[in-house]
């Protein structure tokens, strides 16, 4: 049995509806106070009634590249 290193990419596509004065203070909103970590939630420290969203649950898989682990120095 050989060992493969499987570089891979998650990728979910979705999107935030903030509430904002324009599409400037609206794009800070998100980078500023939105995210996800693997294993929890997407979260906002933005309060409910300033920004909803919609993301699929299951994200895009795809495989970047796969090695087999003997072939390379450890």
């Amino acid at each position: 049995m050989k060992r493969y290193k499987i570089a891979v990419r998650f990728l979910f596509d979705g999107f935030f509806i903030v509430n904002a004065e324009n599409d400037l203070n609206a794009r800070q909103k998100v980078c500023d106070s939105c995210g996800l970590v693997l294993g929890g939630e997407i979260h906002t420290t933005l309060p409910d009634e300033e920004i909803n969203w919609e993301f699929p649950i299951h994200p895009i898989m795809s495989i970047r590249s796969a090695r087999n682990k003997a072939s390379q120095k450890q």
